[in-house]
Protein backbone atom coordinates (compact mmCIF):
# COMPACT_ATOMS: atom_id res chain seq x y z
CA UNK A 1 0.00 0.00 0.00
CA UNK A 2 2.93 2.20 0.79
CA UNK A 3 3.88 2.23 -3.22
CA UNK A 4 0.74 3.01 -4.05
CA UNK A 5 0.13 5.93 -1.75
CA UNK A 6 3.82 7.66 -3.36
CA UNK A 7 2.86 6.75 -6.53
CA UNK A 8 -0.52 8.15 -6.15
CA UNK A 9 0.64 11.29 -4.34
CA UNK A 10 3.36 11.77 -6.92
CA UNK A 11 0.20 11.50 -9.61
CA UNK A 12 -1.73 14.04 -8.13
CA UNK A 13 1.83 16.69 -7.68
CA UNK A 14 2.14 16.01 -11.65
CA UNK A 15 -1.05 17.12 -12.39
CA UNK A 16 -1.07 20.30 -10.62
CA UNK A 17 2.09 21.35 -12.29
CA UNK A 18 2.09 20.63 -15.42
CA UNK A 19 1.14 24.06 -16.75
CA UNK A 20 -2.42 24.74 -19.47
CA UNK A 21 -3.10 20.67 -18.45
CA UNK A 22 -3.16 21.68 -15.02
CA UNK A 23 -6.68 23.71 -15.36
CA UNK A 24 -8.47 20.06 -16.35
CA UNK A 25 -6.32 17.83 -14.45
CA UNK A 26 -5.86 20.24 -11.09
CA UNK A 27 -9.08 19.60 -9.94
CA UNK A 28 -9.50 16.01 -10.88
CA UNK A 29 -6.07 15.45 -9.64
CA UNK A 30 -7.34 13.55 -5.87
CA UNK A 31 -9.37 11.30 -8.29
CA UNK A 32 -6.83 10.61 -10.74
CA UNK A 33 -4.36 9.67 -8.27
CA UNK A 34 -6.73 7.55 -6.11
CA UNK A 35 -7.28 6.24 -9.28
CA UNK A 36 -3.70 5.01 -9.64
CA UNK A 37 -2.52 4.68 -6.23
CA UNK A 38 -5.55 2.53 -5.43
CA UNK A 39 -4.92 0.49 -9.11
CA UNK A 40 -1.43 0.11 -8.11
CA UNK A 41 -2.30 -1.12 -4.17
CA UNK A 42 -4.87 -3.06 -5.05
CA UNK A 43 -6.84 -1.84 -2.63
CA UNK A 44 -10.27 -2.60 -1.24
CA UNK A 45 -11.89 -2.26 1.77
CA UNK A 46 -10.39 -0.42 4.61
CA UNK A 47 -7.49 0.34 2.01
CA UNK A 48 -9.58 2.17 -0.10
CA UNK A 49 -10.61 4.54 2.80
CA UNK A 50 -7.07 4.71 4.17
CA UNK A 51 -5.80 5.61 0.93
CA UNK A 52 -8.26 7.99 0.27
CA UNK A 53 -7.87 9.80 3.30
CA UNK A 54 -4.03 10.29 3.11
CA UNK A 55 -4.29 10.84 -0.76
CA UNK A 56 -7.31 13.72 -0.29
CA UNK A 57 -5.15 15.40 2.99
CA UNK A 58 -1.81 15.40 1.24
CA UNK A 59 -3.56 17.23 -2.11
CA UNK A 60 -4.83 19.92 -0.02
CA UNK A 61 -1.15 21.56 1.54
CA UNK A 62 -0.45 22.47 -1.60
CA UNK A 63 -3.54 24.87 -1.65
CA UNK A 64 -2.75 25.43 1.96
CA UNK A 65 0.46 26.96 0.91
CA UNK A 66 -0.57 29.14 -1.35
CA UNK A 67 -2.80 30.46 1.00
CA UNK A 68 -0.70 30.96 3.67
CA UNK A 69 2.12 32.55 1.47
CA UNK A 70 -0.31 35.02 0.44
CA UNK A 71 -1.48 35.80 3.62
CA UNK A 72 0.65 38.88 4.01
CA UNK A 73 -0.64 40.75 1.15
CA UNK A 74 -3.97 39.66 0.55
CA UNK A 75 -6.51 40.48 2.96
CA UNK A 76 -9.53 38.01 3.81
CA UNK A 77 -12.45 39.50 2.80
CA UNK A 78 -15.57 38.22 3.36
CA UNK A 79 -17.07 37.06 7.18
CA UNK A 80 -14.50 35.26 10.12
CA UNK A 81 -15.69 31.93 9.19
CA UNK A 82 -15.26 31.91 5.25
CA UNK A 83 -11.30 30.43 5.22
CA UNK A 84 -12.03 28.07 8.22
CA UNK A 85 -15.34 27.11 5.81
CA UNK A 86 -13.08 26.87 2.62
CA UNK A 87 -10.38 24.96 4.28
CA UNK A 88 -13.23 21.93 5.68
CA UNK A 89 -14.38 22.15 2.27
CA UNK A 90 -11.36 21.91 0.23
CA UNK A 91 -10.41 18.54 2.99
CA UNK A 92 -13.59 17.28 2.19
CA UNK A 93 -13.44 17.67 -1.65
CA UNK A 94 -9.76 16.13 -1.76
CA UNK A 95 -10.78 13.15 0.68
CA UNK A 96 -14.02 12.05 -1.61
CA UNK A 97 -12.62 12.61 -4.61
CA UNK A 98 -9.10 10.45 -3.65
CA UNK A 99 -11.23 7.86 -1.72
CA UNK A 100 -13.64 7.73 -4.73
CA UNK A 101 -10.69 7.24 -6.66
CA UNK A 102 -8.98 4.61 -4.93
CA UNK A 103 -12.15 2.66 -5.04
CA UNK A 104 -12.39 2.42 -8.72
CA UNK A 105 -8.51 2.32 -9.16
CA UNK A 106 -8.92 -1.05 -6.46
CA UNK A 107 -11.81 -2.64 -8.26
CA UNK A 108 -10.30 -2.56 -11.70
CA UNK A 109 -6.80 -3.99 -10.58
CA UNK A 110 -9.24 -6.85 -9.02
CA UNK A 111 -11.50 -7.53 -12.11
CA UNK A 112 -7.78 -7.43 -13.98
CA UNK A 113 -6.37 -9.90 -11.59
CA UNK A 114 -9.13 -12.37 -11.93
CA UNK A 115 -9.40 -12.23 -15.63
CA UNK A 116 -5.67 -13.37 -16.11
CA UNK A 117 -5.71 -15.72 -13.04
CA UNK A 118 -3.97 -16.07 -9.96
CA UNK A 119 -0.87 -17.82 -11.34
CA UNK A 120 -0.29 -15.33 -14.27
CA UNK A 121 2.40 -13.96 -11.74
CA UNK A 122 1.58 -10.51 -13.16
CA UNK A 123 1.30 -7.33 -11.54
CA UNK A 124 -1.50 -5.24 -13.17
Amino acid sequence: MARGLLLGTGVMLVCLLVPFVNFVTGPLAPLIGGFVGGYRARAGGRQVVALGLVLGILVVFPVWGLLAFNAGTVRPSGPWWSLPAFLSASIGYGVSLATLGALLGGRWAQRVQIRQGPASGQEP
